[in-house]
């Protein structure tokens, strides 16, 4: 996987099954970016692009439901950040 230029802050790793055998069945490439707000050097959010590859013969409800928990992980991540602003207890630099 090629790294996205126009993306500050990525990870890269392999989704592998939790049976024992560590098996590799696909490659995550996560994404972040802060929004600005015009030139004055402050952010109105983020953006973020999830992307995982498997094989072509991945079950579509193999698929379906690593896209929803994805969905669900990342919606709970950004309310958390967001209760951790709010509340001070993360202050944004």
């Amino acid at each position: 996987m090629k790294l996205n230029p126009d993306f500050p802050y990525q990870t890269i790793g392999e989704e592998t099954l939790q049976d024992g055998s560590d098996a590799v069945v696909g490659y995550l490439h996560y994404n972040f970016r802060d929004i600005p707000v015009g030139n004055s050097g402050f952010t109105c959010g983020i953006e973020v692009s999830l992307d995982m590859w498997m094989p072509s013969e991945t079950p579509d409800a193999v698929k379906e439901g690593i896209a929803e928990h994805l969905t669900i992980e990342y919606y709970n991540w950004v309310g958390w950040a967001y209760e951790d602003i709010r509340s001070g207890a993360y202050v944004p630099v």
